[in-house]
């Protein structure tokens, strides 16, 4: 994975991977879904996910960009929003907040690819390896 792998950070730490970025309706339904390497920008990233894909987008902090809200925003088709970071003082209404709620059932997609459909992040040593593990889980999921 030398090639591929890199060293990036989140909330949570330091890692040494890949980031997958997925993108699902609120049935669960994959939309869309990307692989990059660990230092990757999430932000630009963002753009190339969204192609063909209308409605609210609903994302977390990492994608807190103005920029970003407005090269992704379609009038009458896409409007995309980023829940605040936890530093950051916004007034949300009701609606927003509900939104934002939406958020976790990404999080808990991603959940059950760990621990019902097999995704292991740590064990394959190879790229081959590696992205067999992820497409039999990913198609596991989307057929179970």
């Amino acid at each position: 994975m030398a090639g591929l792998a890199k060293w990036g950070k989140t909330g949570k730490g330091w890692f040494y991977g890949l980031k997958m970025h997925l993108i699902v309706d609120l049935r669960g339904k994959f939309l869309s879904l990307k692989f990059t390497s660990g230092n990757g920008n999430e932000r630009q990233e963002a753009v190339n996910l969204v192609q063909g894909i209308n409605g609210w987008i609903v994302a977390d902090a990492g994608y807190v960009s103005e920029k970003l809200a407005k090269e992704l925003y379609l009038e009458g088709k896409r409007i995309f929003i980023a829940k605040p970071r936890a530093n950051m003082k916004k007034i949300a209404t009701a609606f927003e907040i509900w939104l934002y709620n939406t958020r976790m059932r990404i999080e808990v997609n991603f959940r059950n690819l760990k621990y019902f459909w097999g995704l292991l992040t740590s064990l394959p040593r190879s790229v081959g390896g590696y992205l067999a593990n992820y497409t039999h889980s990913l198609l596991a999921y989307c057929l179970g």
